[in-house]
């Protein structure tokens, strides 16, 4: 097992030599405050939200952005491994930003239990194209979504791939 030290969210810098557009990705957009930065760095920004509260607040502070192709707001969970189907998710009834997708070890009847769709590293990257950046915050499996992304940079020989490394400590 994996703990990510040091850092609440984990920013990876993601090189392609072989993709002219810049992606970044936001996993864990939550209300989308980070976007507008990302927007004067990126040419693309897809930001990846479970909660579909949260997802359509977004969609509807940047109608114009989501318009034009400069914004994908992705509706999903994110795993590590492709799941297929939906997956449950945690919403947490009165905070938001505490809701995930690991069970809840306290306090679970704060949290409404949901079917969500599932959407792998690999397959979201697929999807999108190849990062040039990368920042991930979502509540308890940020360090499984690392290691992956450790393993998938290493995969592309990425410098990413050190990165990665560095935030990884075993337990």
């Amino acid at each position: 097992d994996y703990k990510v030290t040091g850092v609440q969210t984990c920013a990876l810098p993601i090189f392609s030599q072989h993709q002219e557009a810049v992606i970044i990705y936001d996993i864990g957009a939550n209300n989308g405050d980070d976007i507008p930065y990302y927007l004067k760095k990126a040419d693309v920004v897809v930001a990846v939200e479970a909660n579909p509260d949260l997802c359509r607040h977004i969609r509807e502070r940047f109608p114009g952005e989501v318009q034009d192709g400069r914004l994908v707001v992705e509706n999903c969970v994110l795993t590590a491994e492709e799941q297929g189907g939906n997956v449950p998710f945690y919403v947490h009834k009165t905070d938001h930003v505490l809701s995930q997708f690991l069970p809840p070890q306290s306090n679970p009847q704060n949290y409404e239990r949901c079917l969500l769709a599932a959407k792998s590293v690999d397959q979201l990257f697929r999807d999108h194209g190849l990062p040039y950046y990368v920042k991930i915050d979502i509540e308890g499996y940020d360090h499984v979504l690392l290691r992956r992304s450790e393993e998938h940079t290493s995969e592309l020989q990425s410098p990413c791939n050190l990165v990665c490394r560095l935030l990884l400590e075993k337990k």
